[in-house]
């Protein structure tokens, strides 16, 4: 099967670029031919089909969110070189989904990372007021420019995302999410997998595992109390964290 995997970046940045890839190396070794398309940049490691941004300025960039030419008009040429069986989508902000409108008669599944694809504006979902703090002024304290321009955006690519065929929420919470906004949209939670090492870990006790991005919105700091409770009521335990970042 011909399987072409579309995301934003093509080298590792985060935790989605880390299953991109990894995705590729799999499906690869299963017998498929795989290639990915995304933005270029100096840095990519897993990208087989590129687009060139050239908007400089906010205002262009703004725009080429909505609708980018450039990325339109280079993933038509990859869907005739390529001919995939089957599209797999992964975060397209930066290339817009007018990409969509160029498929035709071609399955599309679409890995949903983070609520964006819902709503960018992060106002509308009440599970989601507790974010607004965190979130800050982009998204919730004054309905500025920026605030309508993101509200018309998402309105205008919620009509191309209906073309999309099946939504892989990476988890239970983000499924629950999108039914709460979008409940036509057919989901399946499809947790990220993860390269398994022959490592060992005692079980002399109960180990809480946690992988992911060391910054603020991943929430280890709530693990670490949680454990720290816990260890208060003489609940003997360790917690492993494994990731990189800021917050290291």
């Amino acid at each position: 099967m011909k399987i072409l995997l579309v995301h934003d970046t093509g080298f590792i940045a985060g935790g989605a670029e880390v299953l991109v890839a990894q995705l590729k190396k799999m499906l690869k070794s299963r017998g498929h031919t795989v290639a990915v398309f995304t933005m270029a940049h100096p840095a990519n490691s897993f990208a087989d089909y590129v687009y060139i941004n050239r908007g400089s300025n906010n205002f262009s960039k703004a725009f080429l969110y909505t609708w980018n030419s450039f990325a339109k008009a280079a993933f038509q040429k990859v869907l005739i070189d390529f001919k995939p069986d089957i599209i797999h989508l992964h975060t397209i902000t930066k290339m817009s989904s007018a990409i969509l409108l160029d498929i035709k008669k071609i399955p599309i599944i679409m890995t949903v990372h983070n609520f964006g694809v819902i709503d960018p504006t992060f106002t509308q979902l009440p599970s989601l007021v507790a974010y607004g703090d965190r979130l800050g002024d982009y998204f919730v304290r004054t309905p500025n420019l920026r605030f309508w321009t993101e509200k018309f955006r998402h309105r205008f690519i919620r009509k191309h995302l209906r073309r999309v065929n099946q939504f892989l929420p990476v988890s239970h919470f983000l499924a629950q999410v999108m039914k709460e906004y979008q409940p036509r949209w057919p989901t399946q939670v499809v947790h990220p997998g993860i390269e398994v090492h022959n490592q060992q870990i005692p079980k002399l006790k109960p180990v809480v595992l946690c992988v992911g991005r060391f910054v603020k919105e991943k929430g280890f700091t709530y693990v670490l109390q949680a454990a720290s409770l816990l260890i208060h009521k003489n609940i003997d335990l360790s917690v492993i964290l494994v990731g990189d970042g800021p917050e290291k």
